[in-house]
């Protein structure tokens, strides 16, 4: 039996649900119903689901004579990512009678990351927020540079990002009614030294409702994005440690903050605020390294914690 005549491929089959939180009621102490909220899933039919998943084979009966027979079974497809959810409808209860909906609706693309949330109160309008991602910025172009005689594929960060796996970093998140933007934020990255480290953080404020549906950030090379000129920078690193982690970063025409990490690097320590620059506590570092400094703040916890 192939797969598409197979009695597991059936696009109504709700088995895939099995675990899925379908319905939850809040009630009061008196078991009246206050709030009732259900859930409706991505099905199998619908992208990107429709295109996730392998061909399988369920033997019933084995072979006869080796090759020279047929093996009999059911074939299917295997669906290998999970089912999330694309609407959930809430409905309130008043003491007056009343009720009103709220209705929340997800898309998302093809890597199942979220792209797009609608949300709708009783007067209809929708409060939206998109995002995109490092797969929708990534480039690759073909360069003929003579001086270092090189010929061949370049590609930006953005599409580094996505070979590395990742892939769920917002790049770009706006905020809108559906007719007109009401905030909208970028976070790009850069290159350094072969690692991918956070670059700037832009900002569109103060729209005043007269900012309409805008694309902030495009891709016309593989340099940096071009930014819509209506964001504004409000958060540079200025300096990354050798595992890509910010050292340094400042919000636009302010001091300067310092982070120290700790726990191999993984963890931040301790923060030193209203730098001028690098070079005003480059001075502790060439007394103390790094690892000296990470014990001493590793002593002051414990002493902090003993008199507590």
């Amino acid at each position: 039996m192939n797969v598409e005549q197979s009695i597991f491929n059936k696009g109504s089959d709700r088995s895939f649900l099995r675990g899925k939180l379908i319905e939850v009621q809040k009630r009061n102490s008196n078991e009246v119903l206050k709030a009732r909220t259900v859930r409706e899933y991505l099905d199998i039919n619908q992208t990107p689901h429709v295109n996730k998943y392998v061909r399988a084979f369920e033997y019933t009966q084995l072979a006869l004579c080796g090759d020279y027979t047929d093996t009999y079974g059911n074939a299917y497809k295997l669906f290998y990512m999970d089912y999330e959810v694309i609407k959930e409808t809430t409905t309130s209860y008043f003491d007056n009678g009343l009720t009103m909906d709220t209705q929340v609706e997800y898309k998302y693309n093809d890597d199942f990351l979220v792209s797009e949330v609608t949300t709708r109160d009783s007067s209809n309008e929708p409060f939206i927020i998109t995002y995109k991602y490092p797969k929708d910025f990534a480039l690759e172009q073909t360069i003929s540079d003579p001086d270092f005689q090189y010929e061949g594929p370049v590609s930006n960060v953005y599409k580094d990002m996505a070979d590395k796996n990742m892939l769920s970093y917002p790049i770009e998140v706006n905020k809108s009614n559906g007719s007109k933007v009401l905030s909208s934020e970028i976070i790009s990255y850069n290159k350094l030294s072969g690692k991918i480290n956070m670059s700037k953080y832009y900002k569109l404020e103060n729209t005043n409702g007269e900012v309409l549906s805008f694309s902030s950030a495009v891709v016309e090379n593989v340099n940096e994005l071009t930014i819509d000129g209506r964001l504004t920078e409000r958060l540079l690193y200025d300096r990354y440690d050798n595992l890509g982690n910010p050292e340094m970063y400042h919000v636009k025409g302010e001091m300067h903050t310092i982070l120290i990490w700790g726990y191999k690097q993984s963890k931040v320590i301790a923060k030193i605020e209203n730098v001028a620059s690098y070079d005003d506590i480059a001075v502790i570092f060439q007394i103390y390294t790094i690892y000296q400094i990470r014990i001493m703040i590793g002593h002051l916890a414990i002493l902090e914690k003993k008199e507590l």
